[in-house]
C-alpha cells in the first residue's frame, strides 16, 4: 500500500488509514487531520511514514504499528494530539526483528509527545529536532523484549525541550543492548 498526499488531507475519524496484510505500507503527505487520528498505518511487514506539514489528531496524530523490520516515523511538521500520543510508534510482536527509528520536529502530547514501544528484537532510535512535550511524558521508548540485543537511542538536538508531566524521557530497555 503507497499512498501520497501533496495537498490538505482531513476526514471525521482520520485523516489517512494504510493497512496492508501482506505488504510494506507507505504514506507520504503534507498536512494531514482527523478528528481520532491524523495517520493511521498497520502492517505484518514494514511501514513507512513521512509528513512534511502538521499533522493532527484527537487521539494520535501518527499511529504506527508493524510486525516487520523497519518501522520508519519522519515528520518535519507539527504533530499534535489533543488526548493520547502526537506519534505512536509500535514493533507489535516478540518475533519481529525490526527497528523503530523516529525522527520529528515539533510534538506534542495529550499523554505522550512521542511513544515508541517496541516488543520485537530491533533497535529502537528516536530524534527530536524541536520542541515535545506530553501531559504524562515528553517522550516515552521502550523495548519489552529480554532478547533485544538492539541499543535504545535517544537525540535531543535543537533548540526546542522536551517536557513531560511525569518525565520529560523515559527510556527503558529490557534487553541487552545500550541505551544512550
Amino acid at each position: 500500500v503507497s499512498i501520497t498526499a501533496t495537498g490538505a488531507v482531513s476526514g471525521g475519524d482520520a485523516g489517512i488509514v494504510a493497512s496492508g496484510r501482506s505488504g510494506r505500507v507507505t504514506v507520504t503527505a503534507a498536512e494531514v487531520s482527523g478528528g481520532t487520528m491524523g495517520i493511521f498505518t498497520t502492517s505484518t511487514k514494514d511501514i513507512s511514514v513521512g509528513a512534511t506539514g502538521a499533522v493532527t489528531g484527537g487521539l494520535y496524530g501518527i499511529y504506527a504499528r508493524a510486525r516487520g523490520t523497519v518501522l520508519s516515523i519522519s515528520a518535519s511538521g507539527t504533530v499534535s494530539s489533543s488526548t493520547r500520543d502526537a506519534i505512536m510508534a509500535k514493533m507489535s510482536t516478540s518475533g519481529s526483528t525490526g527497528d523503530i527509528i523516529v525522527s520529528a520536529a515539533d510534538v506534542s502530547g495529550g499523554n505522550r509527545g512521542i511513544y515508541a514501544h517496541n516488543y520485537g528484537t530491533g533497535a529502537t532510535q528516536i530524534t527530536a529536532t524541536g520542541t515535545v512535550t506530553g501531559a504524562a511524558e515528553g517522550l516515552f521508548a521502550r523495548n519489552l523484549n529480554a532478547a533485544a540485543s538492539g541499543d535504545m537511542t535517544v537525540t535531543v538536538t535543537g533548540t526546542g525541550a522536551v517536557t513531560g508531566g511525569t518525565s520529560g524521557i523515559y527510556a527503558i530497555n529490557n534487553g541487552s543492548g545500550a541505551i544512550s
